[in-house]
């Protein structure tokens, strides 16, 4: 049982004092209860970036940098930089095949596909290298 408040095992929760509840709980689930882990990611961030570097960028610049920009994905530059295994190469009948029907894609759908072999559907800020 987490206290939400000293003493608070012993309250029940009424009408009256339902909206407190719901204030502490939410409190709870989105600050308390995940500390640990946003102090880990944030220990695991600053061994890889300097954390007063990111105090250069706001949200938007953040996500812009980590999961690239809202813009149109180049597959010339996608296919340049795909690695083939397994005995295909970009000559392979599939392989040509499978980029002709790519092409053919709206880009909700390339963006689909993106998504799928990258898990997030915004092409790397600097092209795929």
């Amino acid at each position: 049982v987490v206290e939400l408040k000293p003493g608070g095992k012993d309250i029940p929760v009424t009408s009256t004092n339902r909206i407190a509840y719901i204030h502490l709980v939410a409190d709870y689930r989105l600050n308390k209860q995940i500390r640990q882990h946003c102090l880990a990611f944030r220990q695991g961030l600053a061994n890889v970036v300097n954390l007063e570097w990111l105090r250069m960028f706001d949200q938007q610049e953040i996500q812009v940098l980590t999961s690239g920009a809202q813009v149109p994905i180049s597959l010339d530059d996608l296919k340049s930089f795909t690695n083939y295994s397994g005995g295909y190469t970009a000559d392979h009948p599939v392989i040509k095949i499978f980029w002709r029907v790519v092409e053919s894609f709206t880009d909700e759908e390339k963006r689909k596909l993106l998504k799928f072999v990258t898990s997030c559907s915004r092409p790397p800020l600097l092209g795929f290298k």
